[in-house]
């Protein structure tokens, strides 16, 4: 008498659920590398938007100001330099980053420079991981 039963074996179960495990495993991987490239992008982003505004804000006033505060404007004689000073990416420890909300600001030699730090968690436009400085001269 043959036996006529349908279904999977164990064999054949065990196979599907290793292969979905995978391709699971295979897509969080690539979309937190993504997302976390993605910040480090916007990082970029941001502190050349703010570089902008700031060289905007110098050439009307002839100094740069003493303070910025993010999620703010930055106004300066009536003028909008930019309708809201960006915040960090959260999260914000990627890689070798501190856990720090904000870009630090600082106004340097009393108006006539500043430097803004910021941090990426991986290479990104030609920046290596690490801890970084906007100036009005460029980014380092």
């Amino acid at each position: 008498m043959r036996n006529n039963q349908n279904g999977f074996t164990l064999l054949e179960v065990t196979t599907m659920v290793v292969v979905v495990a995978f391709i699971v495993t295979a897509t969080f991987v690539t979309f937190t590398t993504v997302r976390e490239k993605n910040r480090n992008t916007m990082r970029v982003a941001d502190v050349t938007q703010l570089q902008n505004a700031l060289a905007s804000y110098y050439r009307d006033n002839n100094a740069y100001p003493a303070e910025i505060t993010p999620g703010e404007s930055l106004i300066g004689g009536g003028i909008t330099y930019i309708t809201e000073v960006p915040f960090n990416r959260t999260p914000t420890s990627d890689g070798p980053c501190p856990n720090e909300s904000t870009y630090p600001y600082v106004q340097d030699n009393s108006g006539s420079s500043y430097h803004i730090t910021f941090c990426l968690g991986t290479t990104t436009s030609d920046l290596d991981a690490g801890t970084h400085y906007v100036t009005p001269v460029g980014v380092y």
